[in-house]
């Protein structure tokens, strides 16, 4: 019987953007050069986020951060480790008090599978959030971020097309026979100011950094969200069909999945894989390597 892919939704994003980066990184399990600091920023918060709402604890709140950020080593450790935890204390202040009014939490970093074909893909994944709605008594599910202003407003203008949400929302379907109530984005932006006393202060003290972006899964959201399945799947059988050559033929198969050379050049950076993956491409003259 034929081994279906497990896939994540990162990974679907990263197949997107470049399907041979995924390649690299899903199948040879090659780290490309970048900046990873937002990345750790962002993990550390959401450890921070998933204690607090288990614990109520402030205290093991920052402890589970502090844990994160001292583990993942980002270069700028010292800022960070004084600014998660502002946020987490802004978050607590100006965002948890009108959540725990509308809704009460069940989980924190739900497991899920999705296997909407048994023979191609499986789709797995973490909720970061899962409450109940106190007045219908339906599921939600929540996905916290952190981001820049700029990112909000972005994803604020697609939510309604948004990949993630729709596949939190047949998950729960899967999972439990029913839709769930909403999905919904949670955001922390991040204080722009580089001094580490100032972003501290904004984060502890601007409620406007705190922000939900709410998509209540209508029928036509539902429509969407099972069209969104149906094109995993699509995807997923290119990338299981490239799993399945580079277990036949070795690395040097994944010169046959092609490269998003339009994706090489992104946010001031080269991707991390452009020299040596397929640096002798016009677009690669005269650029230097990330990092």
């Amino acid at each position: 019987m034929p081994v279906p892919i497990e896939v994540s939704d990162s990974q679907f994003k990263s197949y997107q953007a470049c399907p041979r980066k995924w390649g690299y990184v899903k199948l040879l399990d090659l780290r490309q050069d970048e900046n990873k600091d937002s990345m750790h920023l962002g993990n550390a918060f959401h450890d921070g986020m998933e204690e607090y709402m288990k614990t109520g604890s402030m205290d093991k709140a920052h402890e589970a951060a502090i844990k994160a950020l001292i583990e993942s080593k980002p270069t700028n450790l010292d800022y960070v480790k004084m600014l998660v935890p502002s946020m987490l204390i802004g978050m607590a202040l100006h965002w948890v008090p009108s959540f725990l009014k509308e809704f009460e939490p069940v989980s924190t970093e739900e497991w899920f599978t999705s296997t909407p074909n048994e023979e191609i893909v499986r789709i797995r994944g973490f909720k970061d959030l899962v409450a109940k709605h106190r007045q219908t008594g339906q599921r939600c599910v929540f996905d916290y971020k952190t981001s820049s202003d700029m990112y909000f407003r972005t994803l604020a203008s697609t939510l309604e097309s948004n990949n993630q949400l729709a596949r939190y929302a047949t998950a729960e379907r899967r999972q439990y026979g029913s839709w769930p109530m909403l999905v919904a984005l949670v955001f922390a932006i991040k204080p722009k100011s580089k001094d580490v006393g100032v972003a501290c202060e904004n984060a502890r003290c601007d409620p406007s950094l705190y922000r939900m972006l709410v998509q209540q899964v209508t029928p036509k959201f539902a429509e969407f969200a099972l069209a969104v399945e149906q094109n995993d799947i699509l995807m997923a059988q290119q990338m299981k069909f490239y799993r399945d050559l580079v277990a036949e033929r070795g690395p040097q198969a994944c010169d046959y999945i092609p490269a998003n050379f339009d994706n090489c050049f992104n946010y001031g950076s080269m991707c991390g894989f452009a020299q040596g993956c397929h640096s002798a491409h016009p677009a690669h003259q005269n650029l230097k390597k990330a990092g």
